[in-house]
């Protein structure tokens, strides 16, 4: 998977080189198992995708104009997303919202799940 600024994600076939479904994104990861792709969107919502047709699966929406951030859980059953500096806790399945993590009064710039995902961190600048 790649993406750039010019708002285009890839997903290669490793073995072929080639391209598969494309999309606008801010940022895109694999699920730890490798059977999901989440992409980060300029429009405002998160994608989760299957990684071996390109499907989309479901369409996370979140408060403000882009997500610029999305990490998996290390079990890959959640999401964190982050838009306008709200980050959102999401149930992969379902694509329903947990929650919204507050206490931080500026710019969330990184998200970090603990390994037993017991916790989640992120910070801001």
């Amino acid at each position: 998977m790649t993406a750039s600024w010019d708002g285009v994600a890839r997903l290669w076939d490793a073995a072929s080189g080639e391209v598969g479904p494309e999309g606008g994104v801010n940022s895109a990861v694999f699920s730890p198992d490798g059977t999901f792709v989440a992409t980060a969107g300029g429009d405002g919502a998160a994608r989760l995708w299957d990684a071996e047709n390109g499907a989309e699966l479901a369409v996370l929406q979140g408060p403000g104009d882009g997500i610029r951030i999305i990490v998996f859980s290390p079990d890959g059953t959640r999401v964190v997303t982050v838009s306008d500096g709200t980050p959102q806790l999401w149930d992969v399945e379902s694509g329903m919202e947990l929650g919204v993590l507050i206490g931080h009064e500026s710019m969330v710039q990184s998200v970090a799940f603990s390994s037993g995902w017991h916790a989640v961190g992120y910070g801001r600048r």
